[in-house]
């Protein structure tokens, strides 16, 4: 039997999947993407003193979308062995 805590990484894996099915966050991964893009314009002119923490601002974005992508996968193939 799955433990406490794999039940409810399990659900949290399933809202995420519930949630990225939503319009809402097909609005927020297209802003998050375009602020990647942007930042990203944004290193070829900006001073080296600014070139961190744009980085670091571009990298929490993507971890946050690699993340979600993650508990999306997690959630379909813990589903698919139910079956």
């Amino acid at each position: 039997m799955d433990s406490r805590e794999d039940k409810l990484s399990l659900e949290r894996c399933e809202s995420v999947r519930d949630m990225a099915a939503t319009p809402g966050w097909r609005v927020i991964k297209d802003w998050i993407n375009s602020r990647i893009t942007s930042e990203i314009e944004a290193l070829q002119t900006c001073s080296l003193k600014e070139v961190m923490p744009k980085r670091q601002g571009i990298n929490a974005l993507k971890t946050i979308l690699l993340k979600v992508d993650e508990m999306i996968k997690a959630a379909r193939e813990e589903g698919s062995q139910l079956y």
